[in-house]
């Protein structure tokens, strides 16, 4: 059986594409949730908690799924 290199090669290229939109909409993200828990107007207990939920949990994940896409570019 015989490969094609060239259709190897292309869709290996649009792969790598993918992978860096999707890092750079994770990047989006996380910048959006800043925005959100940095808002003035953003106070009282409710707040603070989905602040504490947003760096504690949301933010790593985000992290971590950069992490894993970068790392197979």
């Amino acid at each position: 059986m015989k490969a094609d290199i060239n259709n190897f090669k292309e869709s290996y290229l649009e792969l790598e594409e993918a992978l860096k939109e999707e890092s750079e909409a994770l990047s989006e993200l996380s910048d959006a949730f800043d925005g959100f828990v940095n808002m003035e107007s953003f106070q009282g207990d409710t707040a603070e908690t989905t602040r504490e939920y947003i760096q504690d949990i949301q933010k790593p994940i985000i992290e971590g799924l950069k992490a894993v896409i970068t790392s197979n570019l």
